[in-house]
């Protein structure tokens, strides 16, 4: 990076940092200060795009490394039990937690779908 370019860079942290502490909206910020709302929200994204990198480097190894998605699939009958002409708030039945995830069962699960799910957190846990 050139002198010019950390100059920049430094300038913007500063005054998206003055921004935030404002307490006014992007649009009143901008206008107050002369900056344009399209170089305010470059900005913005780069130094959110570099604290999301850095924040994925920073994740145990464990963890970064565990993200998968397990397809499970579903009998007609299940499918059919969440169409109904009557929609009700409903709370789940059962709540499995493991680090990094939570599975919902609700009361009108089908033992099919309950071992589905078990195996997907088998899976998930491998």
């Amino acid at each position: 990076m050139t002198d010019k370019q950390r100059y920049h860079y430094e300038r913007w942290k500063l005054l998206i940092s003055d921004r935030m502490q404002s307490g006014m909206s992007t649009i009143e910020w901008c206008a107050s200060r002369g900056v344009t709302k399209d170089a305010y929200y470059y900005w913005m994204n780069k130094f959110r795009k570099e604290n999301v990198d850095a924040a994925i480097q920073n994740l145990p190894a464990q963890i970064s490394k565990t993200s998968a998605f397990v397809e499970l699939k579903r009998s007609a009958a299940d499918i059919a039990s969440n169409y109904s002409t009557e929609q009700t708030f409903q709370l789940p039945a059962a709540v499995i937690r493991q680090e990094g995830f939570s599975v919902e069962i609700y009361q009108n699960a089908s033992a099919d779908m309950i071992r589905a799910l078990i195996e997907g957190v088998r899976n998930v846990q491998a």
